[in-house]
């Protein structure tokens, strides 16, 4: 499945990686659902295995799907000093507009 590769920059200039997933049929009965957004869990990725499945799942049924990347996604940065990895596993505050 062809998906298209989205980039997104924050307000405070960070950029954010994910993918749309557009709807691969007409939806047969009228519901109140637009899309989907999924979101990882923290320390995840918008390409994970579930994540990936669960978007290609929807669209198959007619739901445009975004997945998308937190901040806190997979390996945040390298302590070059030390030389190791470090991981986020944190809380986030998400607001939607």
């Amino acid at each position: 499945m062809l998906v298209d590769l989205v980039e997104i920059t924050t307000a405070d200039n960070v950029s954010l990686d994910g993918a749309f997933f557009e709807p691969q049929c007409q939806l047969i009965t009228e519901n109140h659902i637009d899309g989907f957004l999924l979101i990882h869990g923290s320390g995840g990725r918008f390409y994970s295995s579930a994540t990936r499945t669960m978007a290609s799942d929807l669209s198959k049924s007619g739901y445009p799907c975004l997945t998308l990347n937190t901040r806190g996604h997979d390996t945040v940065w390298i302590d070059n000093q030390a030389g190791t990895f470090q991981v986020t596993r944190s809380r986030y505050l998400m607001i939607a507009s």
